[in-house]
């Protein structure tokens, strides 16, 4: 019994001492990373610059679009604003001393966002010279910016894009030279069949101002091939309705494709053709058709393209 007591005695012990050693462990891990984190660090980052203008007035001269900032502190601080993304914010409306042209706008230390116990030691420049003038507003055209060329045999014929035009504001000398905007690339070489596609549109210049919350927009296109080399005969149409009654006196159309190199033919089957009735359409309804191709096989037309169903 005594040895037993002695035994479990001895075991605790040995777990008590196991437990010290894992927290003398741990508190020097944290106290090294506490060391290495405090330790003062001085860089340099480029921080964007945001102007809000005067009401009425606009930008006609932005002698940069950012600031070389140095700043001092703990290592783990300085990171933080990096990682965050920070940018430089002036309202001009508060700030500046006029000049014939516009304003002088004096950069401090407090301008920079930075946190408690981080130095700003240095800002270049230190001064902003921006000129000014009175803001006016335009609509502008919106346009594709299209890349390569569609798939051999094919052709675009047709394409818009949705909005068309967008009204923004901005110096009266710099808008008279600014009538369209474009999109981002589009890429013709991965285009077929009908379709629409959401599409950036390109960063507007410092002085400008969209006056719309519009960021992107939509091509809408068709690509036809130049010519066909099968015709399919007897394809059924697909009614896509909520409606039990309706009538049609046209059940099958006709379709003229190009199929891919090293394919003869393709059967009414491998086709879909859909007829999507508008909900809540009542009496004579015009019904334009859409068809589903393998992949490769490329429409030319459809015989009748629409269809009028009675409901």
């Amino acid at each position: 019994m005594v040895n037993g007591t002695r035994s479990q005695k001895a075991q605790s012990e040995r777990v008590r001492r196991h437990l010290l050693k894992l927290l003398a462990v741990l508190f020097s891990f944290s106290l090294w990373f506490y060391v290495l984190n405090s330790e003062s660090l001085e860089v340099q980052i480029k921080l964007p610059i945001v102007l809000i203008p005067v009401e009425g007035k606009a930008l006609t001269e932005v002698p940069t679009s950012e600031l070389h900032v140095k700043i001092k502190g703990p290592r783990v601080f300085v990171r933080n604003i990096f990682e965050k993304g920070e940018r430089v914010f002036l309202d001009l409306k508060k700030r500046g001393i006029k000049t014939k042209e516009g304003l002088r706008v004096k950069i401090l230390p407090s301008d920079i966002p930075h946190p408690l116990g981080v130095e700003v030691t240095d800002i270049q420049p230190s001064f902003l010279d921006i000129k000014l003038e009175k803001r006016t507003t335009k609509t502008i055209q919106i346009k594709p910016f299209l890349v390569g060329t569609v798939p051999n045999q094919l052709e675009l014929i047709k394409y818009e894009v949705v909005p068309s035009s967008l009204k923004i504001s901005g110096p009266r000398s710099y808008l008279k030279t600014f009538d369209s905007l474009e999109t981002a690339p589009i890429e013709l070489d991965k285009l077929e069949g009908d379709g629409r596609v959401k599409v950036l549109l390109k960063d507007l210049d410092l002085r400008i101002k969209s006056e719309e919350n519009i960021k992107e927009a939509e091509f809408l296109y068709r690509v036809r091939p130049k010519k066909a080399n099968f015709t399919l005969k007897e394809v059924k149409i697909r009614f896509l309705t909520s409606s039990t009654e309706f009538v049609s006196k046209v059940k099958t159309v006709s379709l003229d494709v190009l199929l891919p190199e090293g394919t003869k033919q393709i059967s009414p089957q491998d086709v879909k053709v859909v007829a999507e009735i508008p909900e809540g359409a009542k009496g004579d309804t015009k019904v334009k058709l859409n068809a589903e191709l393998p992949e490769g096989v490329h429409l030319l037309q459809i015989y009748p393209e629409s269809i009028n169903v009675s409901l």
